[in-house]
């Protein structure tokens, strides 16, 4: 097995980055390995549906990605990073609809949730350079279903199974009809798994399944008007080695309405209306899933058992609607407007129910019980936002492009309820108060092509954001004052015949970032960030192709001279991609670098720097073989040589009142198999 890694190490080290896939001859598009498409300096493009390795939920797929790290929080959910910020810093938007958690745990990441095969679009902006979701920080992921089946006449049908370790299945269905006015689509998908075993052997605790569906039906009206009508509901129950508590219900449910106006002539060349109402039931339970623990106390004559049970119900309910306008006013000019506003009601409480049993050993032998429960509010919060944006590309001359951006909001916050998570009866800085705060986020880019093969950019942004429902609900910050951040981008692309070359850097300084402590407080800082990525790709032959990617990022805490909790170490990712007509074979090397800056119990709403991360390296391999057109049958293995590891951002297992960030890291899986099967009809 050693000489095995060492001869694919050298293999892979003679290249790096992706180069692009030669088209495959069949009805299943080309499957990309390694490597999102650029489509700009600072946006990147892929399909979900179409990668060769299967991920249970779209967090698994991020990790992937060059820049992108994740703390895991069972067997299939995590919370995605970008450049080391994660939470409501890297907005989520499906479908145009701003996703949340909400849980104050954040169990529900808004990515694991979304199931990869349910996705034909995904479009990642890495730094603050759009200004059409709303506030960002790190970047926006924004994801999109197929509407093909109202532009295109026919019927289409994809369907993917998925079985491995741990008794993993995956199961997705998308199918859509139309005749290129009128067209219905709809997508179920099913994932489960049982508790895994890590590199050493040991169980995790970690089983979980969930399931969602869509549906949608569009009407492609006379002269470009077009209506689209959809809904979608999930839900899901997961066991958390990350939490002292489980998921034993995560439901939601959303409806939206579309209608959208293409031109082809004129100064006003589209509008779209999107309304939408959106709602999640979570609840959660620290015995349903998991051993209850008793408190015997043993006397001679009497024995005491205590029997303490902990049920958390949180809802989320939000409606909101959005307007946008593309006009070109002028001759290389394109300017997008929009305005958006939404409502949201946040609300949890806690059901604490004990149980007292007495035990009397002398004669008569007697047993009596007695049941207490008692319900403790713990938050209702109210949320109105409004937004105004605008976008502007002018295309200066054949060669140089400038791009510019504001964005302006105001928010009113209202806490109708807000107490102390331990007992439920003391409130909370901020309680039965409303505050309100104007944001502004603007950039501003140049984009050049500077020669045949050289392109680049260079960005300045200013971003605000307001303190999150996590951060007021269970950090005691209502009060908090927004985070603002000056960030500067730049970027070069180069590519010339076999090659490709990619590198982005930044630096950014934040001012009030808000900063964790001990998982119940959270203050405001200053932080200097800096970082970047890079990837460089040579294709060797017609069928080989090598890759390498280079992610890193330096982060302080400048007010108490400490690093920036919550950093992840340097990474670097190097693969080999060998494709043929109707198979191929895939490999991918990664290292990440022993992390050592840490700030102990100190970090963000997704997690706390408990101590220094060793180093790591894993490899994954796949195979692929198509034997007819429509059919594509996959198998790997991923962390080939079973490795004992836990990523740095990794949560944690361990309960101490009152705080919800516990103390020991959640190891990754061992050595895991799986197969696929994917079956594309049009």
């Amino acid at each position: 097995m050693r000489a095995l890694a060492t001869a694919v190490l050298a293999l892979l080290t003679a290249s790096t980055a992706l180069a692009e896939q030669a088209d495959l001859p069949t009805l299943l598009p080309a499957i990309q390995v390694e490597s999102a498409g650029i489509s700009s300096p600072v946006e990147e493009t892929m399909n979900p549906a179409d990668r060769l390795r299967p991920a249970r939920d779209v967090t698994e797929l991020l990790r992937e990605l060059t820049g992108f790290s994740s703390g895991r929080l069972g067997g299939a959910g995590g919370e995605p990073a970008l450049r080391g910020l994660t939470g409501s810093r890297l907005p989520v938007v499906v479908d145009g609809v701003a996703q949340d958690a909400v849980c104050n745990h954040r169990m529900d990441a808004p990515t694991a949730g979304l199931s990869p095969d349910a996705f034909t679009s995904l479009i990642l902006v890495r730094g603050p350079q759009t200004v059409r979701y709303g506030p960002s920080v790190a970047g926006v992921l924004s994801f999109a279903r197929d509407d093909s089946a109202w532009q295109q006449a026919g019927a289409r049908l994809s369907s993917q199974l998925t079985r491995g370790s741990w008794d993993r299945h995956d199961d997705s269905l998308t199918a859509s009809v139309g005749d290129g006015r009128f067209g219905l689509a709809v997508d179920a998908q099913s994932s489960s798994q049982d508790d895994y075993r890590d590199g050493e052997g040991r169980a995790v605790f970690a089983r979980y399944w969930r399931r969602s569906h869509s549906a949608r039906a569009g009407f492609a009206l006379d002269n470009g008007l077009r209506l689209e009508i959809g809904g979608t509901r999930s839900n899901a129950q997961a066991a958390y080695p990350a939490f002292h508590m489980d998921a034993t219900a995560l439901a939601a449910s959303e409806s939206r309405m579309r209608l959208s106006h293409t031109l082809d002539t004129g100064w006003l060349r589209s509008m779209e209306l999107l309304i939408y109402e959106r709602a999640t039931d979570h609840a959660m339970d620290d015995y349903s899933l998991r051993p209850v623990n008793s408190t015997l106390t043993d006397f001679a004559f009497l024995t005491i058992r205590q029997t303490d049970r902990l049920d958390m119900i949180q809802r989320w309910r939000s409606s909101g609607s959005r307007l946008s306008a593309t006009l070109l006013p002028a001759e290389r000019v394109e300017l997008s407007l929009g305005y958006d506003q939404r409502n949201d009601l946040n609300d949890g409480y806690n059901v604490r129910r004990a149980e007292t049993c007495l035990t009397f050993k002398v004669f008569p032998f007697t047993q009596t019980c007695a049941a207490n429960r008692r319900a403790d509010p713990f938050y209702d919060l109210e949320w109105q936002r409004r937004g105004y944006w605008s976008e502007l590309r002018w295309q200066a001359t054949d060669v140089a492009a400038l791009i510019v951006g504001l964005r302006r909001d105001r928010q009113e916050n209202q806490a109708r309820g807000l107490f102390d998570f331990a007992s439920g009866s003391v409130p909370q800085p901020g309680a039965h108060s409303t505050i309100t705060e104007s944001l502004q986020n603007r950039f501003a880019r140049i984009e050049a092509q500077l020669d045949d093969t050289l392109t680049g950019f260079v960005a300045a942004a200013h971003s605000e954001r307001p303190a999150d429902f996590i951060e007021r609900a269970s950090f005691s910050g209502f009060l908090l004052p927004r985070e603002r951040a000056q960030q500067l981008d730049a970027g070069l692309r180069w590519q010339q015949h076999t090659w490709r070359a990619l590198l982005n850097v930044f630096a950014a300084r934040h001012n009030g970032f808000i900063l964790t402590e001990g998982g119940t407080r959270a203050y405001p800082i200053r932080a200097w960030r800096q970082g970047g990525e890079a990837m460089l790709g040579w294709q060797a032959t017609p069928q080989l192709q090598l890759s390498s990617q280079l992610a890193w990022v330096h982060a302080d805490n400048l007010s108490e001279r400490q690093a920036l909790a919550q950093t992840p170490p340097p990474e670097l990712r190097l693969t080999v991609n060998y494709e043929r007509t109707s198979w191929g074979g895939w490999a991918a090397l990664r290292f990440v670098k022993r992390q050592d800056r840490i700030h102990a119990n100190h970090g963000n709403t997704t997690g706390l720097d408990l101590g220094p991360t060793p180093g790591f390296g894993t490899l994954d391999v796949s195979v692929w073989w198509m034997p007819e057109a429509r059919l594509r049958v996959a198998l790997g293995i991923d962390n080939l040589f079973d490795r004992a590891y836990s990523e740095h951002l990794s949560r944690t297992g361990t309960f101490a009142p009152p705080g919800f960030v516990s103390q020991l890291r959640v190891p990754e899986p061992g050595r895991s198999a799986w197969l696929s099967l994917k079956l594309a009809l049009d």
